[in-house]
């Protein structure tokens, strides 16, 4: 009787103590995960961070001195207005926009790309239009500005007819306003090991499972 009680707290004090090597593995399992997850989104936040700059031209709708169109017609063209910025979104101009900036230094836009570098804003009341273009550096973006807005000159005339002109305002400046895209690191790495930590305790879980099972399996057949 006295070695059964021997032999019975020896195997209960080793279960114990397997109980809490388990428990520090499952810890550091989940804590590496957490960190290789929290690195990884690390070096993502700093990939994603970046200085977009956005360069601006305006330019406005104005009738022929000579033309036959009454100032109705001209009232019609300001109503008309969010139509025609429409128009400049148009794959058929980009892609005009697109191949004059081939040779550009620095232009890394292409057909599919560049229609989300490029926006038109209409001053509410009027004919102005305000074309805004956003690129990896300040002599891109103002480029960009620039010829789209000479693209437009050409374009937009043949959509309106009834003897419009195009008046291009000052080109856009050298100094374009850059805009920060930064993401926060730490929102990142944060979201990084909490992901990683959820997924180490799910993998430690299954495994705890299926080491459990086969465990038992084998004190059956025994």
């Amino acid at each position: 009787m006295g070695l059964i009680k021997v032999e019975t707290k020896l195997n209960n004090h080793y279960s114990v103590r397997q109980l809490w090597q388990s428990f520090y593995l499952n810890i550091l399992i989940i804590v590496i995960f957490g960190v290789v997850f929290a690195g990884g989104a690390y070096v993502y936040a700093g990939h994603k961070n970046s200085l977009t700059f956005d360069a601006q031209r305006s330019f406005f709708i104005y009738r022929d001195v000579n033309s036959k169109f009454s100032s109705s017609a001209i009232q019609g063209n300001i109503a008309m207005m969010d139509t025609y910025s429409d128009l400049l979104t148009d794959h058929s101009v980009t892609n005009r926009i697109n191949e004059k900036m081939q040779n550009v230094k620095g232009y890394t836009y292409n057909q599919q790309s560049l229609p989300g570098q490029l926006s038109y804003v209409v001053t509410p009341g009027t004919t102005f239009i305000k074309a805004h273009a956003e690129a990896n550096s300040a002599a891109v973006a103002k480029k960009m500005a620039n010829t789209a807005v000479d693209v437009a000159a050409k374009e937009l005339p043949k959509y309106i007819g009834m003897d419009v002109a195009i008046k291009k305002l000052a080109p856009a400046q050298d100094n374009a306003v850059a805009v920060n895209n930064s993401i926060s690191k730490k929102k990142f790495v944060a979201f990084g090991f909490a992901l990683g930590a959820v997924l180490g305790a799910f993998v430690m879980f299954t495994y705890d499972l299926f080491a459990n099972k086969k465990l038992k399996t084998r004190k059956e057949k025994e």
